[in-house]
C-alpha cells in the first residue's frame, strides 16, 4: 500500500467514565499523534460504527473496515480540549 496506515483495534472506557468525553479525547489525541508521525490512514473494525462515523470514518473495502483519512481536515467530535497520556508498548 502506498499510504502509511495504522489499525485501531478498539477503545474501551470504564463505565464510570462513559458519557464524559473521555473516549472522544483519547481518539482526538490518537489522531493528532498519528498525524504527527506521518500516518495518513487509520482503520478499525465494524464494532459500533455509528460512534466512529462521528469522527469521519467511512466504510472502505481496500482496508476491510472503517477508515479515517488523516489528510482530510475534520473538526473534532467534541470541542473539549482533553490531554490523554498514551503509553506505547513494543
Amino acid at each position: 500500500m502506498d499510504e502509511r496506515w495504522i489499525h485501531l483495534e478498539k477503545i474501551v472506557v470504564s463505565e464510570f467514565y462513559r458519557k464524559k468525553g473521555v473516549s472522544d479525547g483519547i481518539l482526538n489525541e490518537f489522531f493528532k499523534r498519528m498525524k504527527a508521525e506521518q500516518y495518513q490512514v487509520v482503520s478499525t473494525g465494524f464494532f459500533r460504527p455509528e460512534y466512529f462515523y462521528r469522527f469521519g470514518f467511512k466504510v472502505n473495502r481496500k482496508y476491510a473496515g472503517l477508515v479515517k483519512d488523516l489528510r482530510e481536515h475534520r473538526p473534532a467530535a467534541t470541542d473539549e480540549e482533553t490531554t490523554i497520556s498514551l503509553t506505547h508498548y513494543p
